[in-house]
């Protein structure tokens, strides 16, 4: 079901760009993330994840230097929460060592300046980007010295889909 969604935005996300008559980037890479993670505005000890992400974009002339420069690529990422100092829900009351990996879908429409003309230039980005969780998993020690893994749960009480 995720693969036919993201199938789906991808084939959505192209033809706009051929009926806009776009030049098309294709781009794929290595990333390293890592969260911010407070409980109580407490902050939690954290370490970073490698990951990697691949996409398309959009390249298409509004006027003069500035483009529209869209973006849709997955990305995959994790962060590593060490131990917690408070109770936090999710993942558990009584969590230690959370190791999390998410995957998700990034879209990223951006306006872009060119600071010079030619083969090879300099240009800004500039603009939101909206990340949403399709899936992910998560492995925690709990209180009772075992290891649970399982997927990541989504909801108002949970994990959010909206991620940064």
């Amino acid at each position: 079901m995720q693969l036919a969604k993201c199938l789906f935005f991808l084939s959505l996300f192209v033809g706009f760009g051929m009926f806009a008559k776009a030049q098309v980037r294709i781009f794929a890479g290595a990333q390293y993330a890592t969260a911010k993670y407070t409980i109580l505005n407490v902050k939690q000890e954290t370490e970073g994840k490698p990951g990697f992400l691949a996409g398309i974009g959009l390249t298409n002339r509004i006027e003069g230097p500035l483009y529209f420069a869209p973006s849709l690529y997955f990305s995959q990422k994790g962060y590593k929460v060490k131990s917690y100092n408070l109770p936090s829900i999710p993942p558990n009351e009584d969590a230690r060592n959370n190791d999390v990996s998410l995957r998700s879908i990034v879209l990223t429409p951006l306006l872009q300046f060119n600071l010079s003309q030619g083969e090879r230039f300099a240009f800004v980005r500039l603009g939101p980007g909206f990340d949403i969780a399709l899936s992910g998993k998560e492995s925690f020690d709990s209180a009772g010295i075992k290891t649970i893994n399982r997927d990541m749960p989504f909801s108002n009480t949970a994990y959010s889909r909206a991620t940064a």
